[in-house]
């Protein structure tokens, strides 16, 4: 499969996915066009990592007490299928045979 790079990708239209934009923050800002960013976008852009974190940790949070929930279901689920009586050693004669 061909890889393609772009060396410039101001110059040819295109512009970075959010995914690069935070992993590279001190690229060229879409709005000035210049490689500095002012403090008011630095700012705002740490206020939008900070939140994401919260919403994450919030969601990490959320899904471990459903998880703990769900624990004694699924406990005795596992239960009842060990419980259960072992299936016959030998095929029934009305099973067909290969």
């Amino acid at each position: 499969m061909p890889e393609w790079y772009c060396l410039d990708y101001v110059a040819a239209g295109l512009q970075l996915g959010p995914s690069l934009r935070d992993r590279h923050p001190s690229t060229v800002s879409s709005e000035t066009g210049t490689g500095v960013d002012s403090p008011e976008a630095i700012a705002e852009r740490q206020a939008q990592q900070e939140e994401a974190e919260r919403r994450e940790r919030r969601k990490v949070l959320v899904l471990n007490r459903m998880g703990q929930a769900a624990e004694s279901v699924r406990r005795e689920y596992v239960t009842k299928l060990l419980l259960r009586k072992p299936p016959p050693r030998e095929r029934p004669p009305s099973w067909p045979t290969a």
